[in-house]
């Protein structure tokens, strides 16, 4: 006998085998267990306002960092709110994994809490959705889910966790762990379309010699081809008319990197990090390339998180990015005239007026003096009154 684990903790044990650091949820009592899990395997959890949030969450993350993103959500409506993410991953084409909370499986047709035929509703519009009754084929499971989302067309799966099935405990000696999944390399391109693009370019290019956009597409398949020389005189050409070109600047830190050349790439990289500071992927192969402390490239949740504005809470606070300093344009407003007159002293209030029934409106009814307030003026009846006559 092995030892006993539970199923939440399978499921953040296959995730985090596949490369994912992190979860986008909003916490509900059908995935409790997994949380749970992913506390045991160093997956953060973060934890949005809405699922539909946490469904666009990860499938950014996943863009960023080129990987399939995951969303953890509850059954029912918390299943519900990630449809309109998974529709846009399926034109999109992009990888993403839902894992839905459902009721479980011995309360099956039973008008169990939040019950719905989850399974239906995302089949018509993910690329795979299965459920799962056993949890020894959690890792497997989950494996194929990673497999169909990232091969061939990419695009969104889903798979329905049954409460009962996530809260088993199943002994370890019994569970099949597939080796995680990773694409096949890719193959180089076919060497006569590569031809047959560059002579369209240089074609092109001497109709009209001064097309940047056909040189750099020229560039690049050059590049792809492998001819480092020529890749280089032509971003060289397309520098020497327009040297703040951050893309010139990244293919040529790229040229110099394969042949060897690292301080120029350096170089090159610095120029297109300083004239592009959006540009995460320049940055990443910087630290790499200058090897300092901190040079391996931080994990993708700390990427997302500083441009995810659905995220309210996280399990581990993100590292905060320094302040940015004031633009010219920001500088010169605070000092034009109509912010300082804003930012002048204001004059003295007028002297409060004399106290009247703040309820006068309350009733439309002409008697006396108010009821609660003698010495008020204001002839209504008043039954809330708030005067401070006396």
């Amino acid at each position: 006998m092995g030892e006993r684990v539970q199923g939440g903790r399978l499921v953040a044990r296959a995730i985090a085998a596949h490369g994912v650091d992190a979860i986008f949820t909003l916490s509900g009592g059908h995935v409790m267990p997994i949380y749970e899990g992913c506390r045991h395997e160093g997956v953060r959890v973060v934890d949005v306002r809405h699922e539909q949030a946490a469904a666009h969450a990860a499938e950014a993350w996943g863009r960023i960092c080129r990987s399939c993103g995951v969303a953890v959500v509850t059954a029912g409506p918390g299943v519900t709110g990630t449809v309109t993410a998974v529709a846009n991953c399926r034109v999109a084409q992009t990888p993403l994994l839902v894992v839905g909370g459902a009721r479980p499986l011995v309360q099956a047709e039973q008008g169990a809490l939040q019950e719905l035929d989850q399974l239906s509703l995302f089949k018509p519009i993910t690329k795979w959705a299965t459920r799962i009754y056993d949890a020894r084929r959690i890792p497997e499971l989950v494996a194929t889910a990673y497999r169909q989302a990232t091969t061939g067309k990419p695009g969104p799966v889903y798979i329905d966790m049954p409460g009962d099935v996530l809260g088993e405990t199943v002994d370890e000696s019994t569970i099949t762990y597939p080796k995680p999944w990773a694409q096949a390399p890719r193959t180089h391109g076919d060497p006569g379309a590569i031809s047959e693009a560059i002579a369209l370019c240089r074609d092109g290019l001497r109709r009209v010699p001064h097309y940047t956009t056909a040189r750099l597409i020229l560039a690049k398949t050059l590049l792809a081809g492998g001819d480092l020389v020529a890749a280089e005189s032509e971003l060289d050409a397309i520098l020497a008319g327009s040297p703040n070109d951050a893309e010139c600047h990244r293919l040529l830190a790229e040229v110099h990197r394969r042949r060897g050349d690292l301080p120029a790439s350096v170089r090159h990289l610095e120029t297109a990090v300083g004239l592009d500071p959006g540009d995460r992927d320049a940055q990443t192969a910087l630290r790499l390339l200058r090897g300092a402390p901190g040079g391996v490239p931080e994990g993708g949740l700390g990427r997302a998180l500083r441009d995810d504005v659905f995220a309210t809470a996280t399990f581990g606070p993100p590292a905060s990015p320094s302040p940015a300093p004031p633009s010219p344009t920001a500088t010169r407003r605070a000092t034009s005239p109509s912010a300082i007159r804003m930012r002048a002293p204001r004059r003295p209030a007028s002297p409060p007026a004399a106290p009247t029934c703040a309820w006068r409106t309350a009733a439309r009814r002409p008697t006396g003096s108010c009821r609660r307030a003698p010495a008020c003026r204001n002839r209504w009846s008043c039954t809330r009154c708030r005067c401070r006559a006396t």
